[in-house]
């Protein structure tokens, strides 16, 4: 009984169905991967209030730190944590919230910024990101829905002096299989990528736009072997890499 929505989820057999249920065809999925295992249960229903609607990055960025934002959070919403860079959750009380929330109110003046699981689909509108938060250092995007490695890009080319990239438990991101043609991101230092299903390869093919990367976080992925391509070592890849953390992979 009520509203129920069906949804086609992007990786095969996850779902319980195509879009049949008890017999009678709701919806159709796409056919892009119905060659693969389990291409037959990519579909679900569920209500319409569980599902959320995604929102731009300076959208996310207005309602996490804005004052306005602030005080229309209650209950669960207003619960808070941190993730560690092997991707557990830790629950924190933030002292003195009212007086912080109004002090990162001033967008403009944000260092680091977290808005993991946010539903963020894309940066938004070009230069906007660069206009309202344009220092940011430290950033959070776990857990959200960006399309590919291009919508990646747009927070280098906004964010210049972006040192810390979260970008773990992506299951929408589209990683490139080859070296992607975008600008490298000069300034960053660390990048976390834990919780992504990828191997090696995926890691080295990124090396041309990580050229000052010291830190790197790939925990709970599908690595097996660190064997880097031919043509490339390892050291060659990252050459001022000097952290390397693959907790859980099957190495």
């Amino acid at each position: 009984k009520g509203l129920w929505v069906g949804v086609e989820g992007d990786d095969t057999g996850r779902g319980k169905h195509d879009g049949i249920y008890k017999e009678k065809r709701y919806f159709e999925c796409s056919r892009g991967l119905i060659e693969e295992i389990g291409a037959d249960r990519k579909a679900s229903f569920c209500r319409k209030e569980k599902l959320l609607v995604s929102m731009t990055f300076t959208q996310a960025l207005r309602w996490r730190y804005s004052n306005e934002a602030s005080a229309k959070e209650t209950g669960a919403k207003a619960d808070m944590y941190i993730q560690s860079k092997s991707g557990q959750r830790v629950n924190i009380e933030l002292v003195g919230k009212d007086k912080v929330m109004s002090q990162q109110g001033k967008l403009g003046k944000l260092s680091a910024v977290y808005v993991p699981d946010a539903c963020i689909s894309s940066a938004g509108e070009e230069g906007e990101i660069a206009g309202l938060a344009g220092g940011i250092r430290e950033l959070d995007l776990s857990g959200n829905v960006l399309p590919d490695w291009e919508a990646v890009q747009r927070f280098n080319t906004e964010l210049p002096e972006l040192e810390t990239l979260d970008l773990s438990r992506m299951a929408s991101l589209h990683w490139p299989i080859g070296p992607p043609n975008t600008t490298p991101f000069v300034a960053l230092r660390v990048l976390i990528v834990n919780e992504n299903k990828l191997d090696w390869d995926r890691i080295t093919a990124l090396h041309g736009v990580l050229p000052a990367l010291q830190e790197l976080h790939v925990c709970k992925s599908d690595i097996v072997s660190l064997a880097p391509a031919a043509s490339l070592s390892n050291a060659d890849c990252f050459p001022r890499l000097h952290t390397l953390s693959l907790e859980d992979n099957c190495i």
